[in-house]
């Protein structure tokens, strides 16, 4: 398998996905680690994010290019998103929370030593803007597939 990293960075938008990863029908990924942090705003508000499985995918997602960390890799097939025609619906659960602080810079790393598997379908996991912080987040997955 190869490891891949993407970066995005999302205007925030109140009780809306902010970023998700997509396994294809032929691949499923192994994600090992997330972070998230408020970027920039004039208005950092405080609020929680969450990461969970959507309840609904995405539609006709905006694609993220990810980078090999092994650059003899080939090019990724999974794909990451930050917006698109539809963007994936709300977790019924979430698997991580954060209270996100009105902190430029605050954030958190979720890592998941065993590697946190979307399974082929296609399926999604998504960073969620479960408050109203509608300032600029920036982040990251490191998965492989």
């Amino acid at each position: 398998m190869a490891r891949y990293s993407v970066a995005w960075w999302v205007q925030g938008v109140s009780n809306q996905a902010l970023a998700w990863l997509r396994s294809t029908a032929s691949k499923d990924i192994r994600v090992w680690e997330i972070g998230i942090f408020a970027d920039s705003g004039t208005q950092l508000t405080a609020g929680p994010v969450g990461l969970g499985r959507p309840a609904a995918i995405s539609a006709t997602p905006t694609t993220l290019v990810p980078i090999a960390d092994d650059s003899s890799a080939g090019n990724p097939a999974i794909l990451a998103a930050t917006g698109g025609s539809t963007k994936p619906t709300s977790p019924a659960t979430f698997m991580r929370r954060f209270g996100m602080p009105a902190t430029l810079g605050a954030g958190i790393i979720w890592t998941f030593p065993q590697g946190l598997v979307v399974p082929t379908g296609p399926s999604e996991l998504v960073v969620w803007n479960i408050g109203t912080a509608t300032h600029t987040f920036s982040g990251y997955f490191i998965y492989e597939e």
